[in-house]
C-alpha cells in the first residue's frame, strides 16, 4: 500500500521534462507499431501475390 501511495505522489509531481519525455516516447512507441503493422501487412500481399503468380 505504501509504494502504491508513493507512485502516485511521485506521477503527480512529474516535471515539464518528463511529461515531454513521456509524450515522445508514446509518439515514438505508437508510430513504431504502425510501422510494423503497416510493413507486416505489405510483407503479406508480396507473398501472396507471388504465389498466385506461380
Amino acid at each position: 500500500m505504501q509504494y502504491k501511495r508513493k507512485y502516485e505522489i511521485k506521477k503527480k509531481m512529474h516535471g515539464k521534462s518528463n511529461v515531454l519525455r513521456d509524450i515522445g516516447l508514446f509518439c515514438i512507441g505508437y508510430n513504431f507499431n504502425r510501422y510494423i503493422s503497416r510493413s507486416l501487412r505489405n510483407c503479406k500481399r508480396t507473398t501472396l501475390h507471388s504465389l498466385q503468380a506461380a
